[in-house]
């Protein structure tokens, strides 16, 4: 029997798939010879575990908790009414609060978000919780990573491992920033994650402190076709 030598990206984290990727975590792991059905995972996955991991290579993640701030999407209602399914026509999500109107609110929700850094960081899968805010804004993700690390550290230290890191990455990944930006100022930004170090903190030397932004739409695609690349280059 002929084997499948095609590959079919699926822009989302779904589980019947042969491989997960988001790239400056585990692309080095991905074979061309058995993973066929590969996804891209989803555009907060994309931002939080490449930071996640430099993190944890560096300084041991004991716990944390992740909160994210997502743009409205398109199911969402204009006015308050049924949460209904984009994907599954006629169901009702049982999560009654996605169903407000987004203009205006910020819906507090459960997260796919962390599910998805799991399938590539599996080390962290019972260290980390989430939370996530559906926000009254059309563009522009951002999230705020704590975490209990084991190694102390300073934020001067951190600064200086993300920076190492932005210079030698093979990939547009990670972006720092100081600058007094909101967030459409980062509309159209083809990195990952940005990490605003106006708000990177360390507290006891152990827990830290971060803020990311990225670009769910433009950010995510550039993200997506890079990954086409590096398969394609493979092939």
């Amino acid at each position: 029997m002929k084997k499948c030598t095609e590959k079919i990206i699926f822009t989302n984290s779904p589980e019947n798939v042969d491989f997960t990727m988001i790239l400056g975590v585990n692309e080095k792991e991905y074979n061309p010879k058995d993973h066929h059905l590969i996804a891209s995972s989803i555009c907060d996955a994309t931002a939080i575990a490449p930071v996640s991991k430099i993190i944890d290579e560096k300084y041991k993640i004991k716990i944390g908790y992740v909160t994210t701030l997502h743009p409205w999407l398109s199911y969402q209602n204009i006015m308050d009414g049924p949460s209904s399914s984009w994907s599954v026509p006629g169901e009702v999500y049982h999560h009654y609060a996605l169903g407000r109107s987004a203009i205006g609110n910020m819906i507090p929700k459960p997260t796919s978000a962390m599910e998805a850094v799991f399938k590539v960081l599996p080390s962290l899968t019972k260290n980390i919780g989430s939370f996530s805010y559906r926000t009254p804004t059309q563009i522009i993700g951002s999230a705020d990573l704590s975490f209990l690390v084991e190694t102390k550290t300073n934020k001067k230290e951190i600064i200086q491992a993300f920076n190492s890191y932005q210079k030698s990455q093979e990939y547009p990944i990670l972006k720092l920033t100081n600058k007094p930006l909101v967030s459409m100022d980062y509309i159209g930004n083809k990195f990952s994650a940005i990490v605003d170090t106006r708000w990177l903190d360390v507290i006891g030397s152990e827990l830290i402190k971060i803020v990311l932004w990225y670009d769910n739409e433009y950010g995510y695609c550039c993200n997506v076709i890079n990954q086409l690349k590096y398969i394609n280059s493979l092939m």
